[in-house]
C-alpha cells in the first residue's frame, strides 16, 4: 500500500538552534544516512525502553567536555522530541 510505513523506525535529526542554514527533521519508517555525519558508519542506534513515551538507557552523562560520573549504573533517559506521546499501534 502507497503511504504504508513497513518499519518501525524513528529517525531524529537535531540541527544546532542558532544555525539558519540548517533544519532538524524527522523520519517515518527509514534513516536518511546522508543526515548523519560519516554517513551509515556514524550512525548510533538507541533501542526505545519507555513504555508510554520514548527513552533510552544512559549510563553516563558529559556536559561540554565534563563528565559528570553519575556512577548509579544505568538510568531511563526520556526523549524529548517535541512530543514523547507518539504510538505505534500493535499490529
Amino acid at each position: 500500500m502507497q503511504g504504508e510505513i513497513q518499519d518501525k523506525i524513528v529517525g531524529l535529526n537535531f540541527e544546532d538552534p542558532t544555525d539558519r542554514n540548517v533544519v532538524s527533521t524527522v523520519t517515518f519508517g527509514f534513516i536518511d544516512y546522508n543526515q548523519i555525519q560519516g554517513g551509515e558508519e556514524g550512525f548510533n542506534y538507541y533501542s526505545n525502553i519507555g513504555l508510554n513515551h520514548w527513552a533510552v538507557l544512559m549510563e553516563d552523562v558529559q556536559y561540554g567536555k565534563e563528565g559528570l560520573g553519575l556512577g548509579m549504573g544505568g538510568r531511563m533517559a526520556i526523549i524529548d522530541s517535541g512530543n514523547t506521546s507518539i504510538q505505534i499501534p500493535a499490529s
